[in-house]
């Protein structure tokens, strides 16, 4: 049916107008689907399906799209909403290949938290790939294997982080240098390899060893003061 009453034009269903709202377009121009109305644009082609244009002149955001949870009674741990990335695989099944996924994790007035969850297919699971929460910012949170790496200008491997063998390795040697067992952080280049600790003209730098119940069982310290230039060794934190 259609409604042309109070200056809105709405289309629902049913025989009396208006009574089962699913579009409206109010004075203002502003369209409004629902309040259970869902919308599929469908393209046989490769074209944009959907295009969003702003031609406002000024400085502000423009074009905006904005996904409002609108709850009536929202909670800590509500989803507010997710954006994903479905195909098909080789059985004509449908996959979520990408997915965005956001929540509230503390809805207190004037303490409001969010948590973001980045997620893709990795050998057949879902697996988050980067979680942004409120204490932390945390690559590969599910502990798969699954590596970490930056490069620089000169170097594909300037940060490296092995997730199947568990080590850090700054500049990783193309030669594929094999560390010794145990190790957790390395230091690998195909030419010389350097690792400096540097601090003011009057500090001292140190090395320490231990455990979890002693952070300083072994110390090895320079002193950069000048004329006092030493090294020093020590044994049980003394």
């Amino acid at each position: 049916g259609l409604d042309d009453s109070a200056d809105d034009l709405v289309f629902g269903k049913g025989s009396t107008l208006g009574t089962t709202q699913a579009m409206a377009i109010d004075e203002n121009m502003d369209v409004a689907f629902g309040p259970t109305t869902n919308v599929t644009i469908t393209n046989d082609g490769n074209e944009d399906t959907l295009t969003l244009v702003s031609t406002d002149a000024d400085a502000s955001a423009g074009p905006s799209l904005m996904l409002f949870r609108n709850s009536s009674s929202p909670a800590d741990s509500d989803r507010i909403g997710t954006i994903t990335y479905r195909g098909k695989n080789d059985a004509a099944e449908n996959v979520d290949y990408i997915v965005y996924d956001s929540f509230i994790v503390d809805a207190s007035d004037g303490t409001e938290d969010a948590e973001l969850d980045i997620r893709t297919m990795v050998g057949g699971s879902e697996t988050t790939r980067l979680l942004f929460d409120p204490a932390e910012t945390v690559f590969n949170e599910a502990s798969s294997d699954i590596d970490f790496r930056v490069e620089s200008n000169g170097s594909a491997n300037m940060l490296f982080v092995d997730g199947g063998n568990d080590e850090v390795v700054v500049q990783r040697a193309s030669s594929g240098a094999t560390a010794t067992a145990g190790s957790v952080f390395i230091v690998e280049d195909d030419d010389n390899a350097e690792l400096s600790i540097l601090g003011g003209s009057s500090s001292l730098l140190a090395l320490n060893f231990g455990h979890s119940g002693d952070a300083d069982d072994g110390i090895i310290t320079y002193n950069t003061t000048s004329g006092s230039e030493a090294f020093g060794f020590s044994v049980g934190g003394g």
